[in-house]
């Protein structure tokens, strides 16, 4: 293996399995034990639904493992740092870990007010000390682009909905304020994401309890829980919301070291995987998780969360997604597309990961093969320059048309434009497509991870995976062979969509944290 494929599966690695010590804790823990310190279910869980094969079922562990975890923890309260809390089930944090019976009354405002320790109940009343904007922190890390496309989704509804009483901001806190090689885990992803085999090996290590339980054990050694604890009181927020797996457990950890073992403000989790997610976004210390499928709403309980903190609102999208176009004929115009062409969108993904050249290739040669309309292909290579600049000097069959971007900001013009969209299974576009009513051919998914988003689609009625670019060429052009299906996927993928979620998310916090409802809010998203 390269010297950087090994840097990169070091780096995920570490970084990926560096958030167990909790769970762990809790399949290990006697049952009794386990209920005496908060209400939450019996440690009888199965991580096969997780992607992972281990599972426990009743028994308890072998008694060599269980010493070998014992001597782990013992190492490991040695090296954490001073006067860090106790990271079990009844340490420090909401007070919704103490009695069964909070927030399970009223609206999301009575429901998080009773479940937040620290929480919007205080930050009401700090308020009127302390006037200004309420300060809202989105954590993230730009493994992709989609955890930061959803936070500024987010952010731009806080300030259509409450104008004036927000100041948002994002952080990617491992690369800001981890050490190395935790704060390269975003390069780690982008060469991990061209290695399948190699993804699915970290994923496989990171779902097993017993090694992410001894990694966790190194990361805290490593001392970021105090680097993290820094950076949140530099940020001083009234709310912290996570909008990525790796931001919750220690994040967590340092707000209740800041606050002495009660954390000083909420924490919201947004989960933005669609259907399948891996287990470090079920964090039980959070007030709120919100999920964007019925399928991770199930995985949430699963993971020991309560029903009353977990709510099913869909992935945050930009409106531009759902809003009405001027229409497709104006919108290719306005592109620079030939508006009478049947148009395929060919997208990599952010940092234009995946087999393009190689797709686009087959679609134009298929695409020659047609007598019946000529069709356009258009490929959005995100981050990938050379691929960009390869593509654009490609000579192309006759009667073909391929236009080539680089990173394009107005991917819903595009998405608006298109017949067809060939992609990866990134849970984001997804839910963009859907919202657009766009037909889907998958080409690539990473194992683990976004496998359920292919089910998802497939399921759904508004999509195919195929892997082989021959494959995908011969499906995009039947489909566009078939009005009458297209048409019918089109409708499925918008019965599929959740697109007002970014406003009732929104609208959801800033009534918890405002205190009020917003009279801005739409019609749709208000009747949720």
């Amino acid at each position: 293996m390269s010297t950087a494929k090994s840097r990169a599966l070091l780096v995920l690695s570490a970084v990926c399995t560096g958030h167990a010590h909790t769970e762990l804790r809790t399949r290990v823990a006697p049952a009794a034990a386990y209920r005496a310190t908060a209400p939450l279910a019996a440690p009888r869980m199965a991580l096969g639904a997780a992607g992972g094969g281990w599972a426990r079922r009743g028994g308890s562990l072998s008694a060599h493992v269980r010493s070998s975890l014992a001597t782990l923890r013992r190492i490991g309260g040695r090296l954490r740092a001073p006067g860090a809390p106790s990271r079990g089930p009844a340490s420090g944090g909401s007070s919704h870990l103490g009695g069964s019976g909070a927030g399970r009354d009223g609206g999301p405002t009575a429901q998080l007010a009773a479940t937040a320790g620290g929480g919007f109940a205080s930050r009401a009343a700090a308020r009127e000390r302390r006037p200004g904007k309420l300060r809202v922190l989105f954590l993230i890390s730009d493994t992709g682009g989609g955890h930061r496309a959803s936070a500024q989704a987010l952010e731009a509804a806080l300030h259509e909905l409450y104008p004036g009483a927000f100041d948002c901001s994002i952080l990617d806190i491992w690369t800001r304020h981890s050490r190395w090689p935790y704060n390269t885990c975003v390069q780690g992803y982008r060469c991990l994401a061209k290695r399948p085999l190699a993804w699915r090996l970290l994923w496989t290590y990171s779902v097993f309890p017993p090694t992410r339980e001894a990694t966790s054990l190194l990361v805290r050694a490593a001392g970021i829980v105090p680097r993290f604890e820094r950076a949140l009181a530099d940020a001083s927020p009234d709310l912290v919301i996570s909008m990525h797996p790796l931001t919750q457990d220690l994040p967590l950890s340092a707000l209740e070291r800041l606050g002495g073992g009660r954390r000083p403000c909420p924490f919201v989790t947004v989960v933005t995987d669609l259907g399948s997610a891996h287990p470090h976004w079920f964090d039980r210390r959070v007030d709120t998780c919100f999920v964007p499928s019925e399928a991770l709403r199930r995985a949430a309980r699963r993971r020991g969360l309560r029903n009353s903190q977990v709510r099913l609102r869909g992935l945050p999208i930009r409106p531009t997604f759902w809003q009405s176009p001027t229409g497709k004929v104006e919108t290719r115009h306005a592109l620079g597309l030939k508006p009478d062409y049947d148009t395929v969108l060919v997208v990599g993904g952010g940092d234009g990961v995946g087999q393009l050249g190689a797709i686009v290739d087959a679609l134009a040669s298929a695409a020659a093969l047609r007598a019946r309309t000529p069709t356009q292909i258009v490929v959005v290579c995100g981050r990938n320059r050379a691929l960009c600049a390869e593509l654009q000097l490609r000579p192309w069959p006759a009667g073909v048309r391929v236009v080539v971007h680089g990173f394009v900001s107005q991917m819903s013009d595009f998405m608006a434009a298109a017949d067809v969209l060939v992609t990866k299974a990134g849970p984001g576009t997804i839910a963009e497509a859907s919202a657009r009513g766009l037909p889907l051919v998958l080409s690539s998914f990473l194992p683990g991870q976004e496998a359920g988003n292919v089910q998802f689609v497939t399921r759904g009625g508004f999509g195919a995976y195929r892997h082989r670019p021959s494959a995908i060429a011969s499906t995009v052009m039947s489909w566009l062979d078939s009005p009458q299906q297209l048409a019918d996927m089109s409708s499925n993928a918008l019965a599929a969509s959740r697109p007002l979620a970014t406003y009732e998310i929104a609208h959801d916090i800033g009534t918890m944290l405002v205190g009020r409802e917003s009279q801005l809010m739409p019609r749709a998203a208000a009747s949720s």
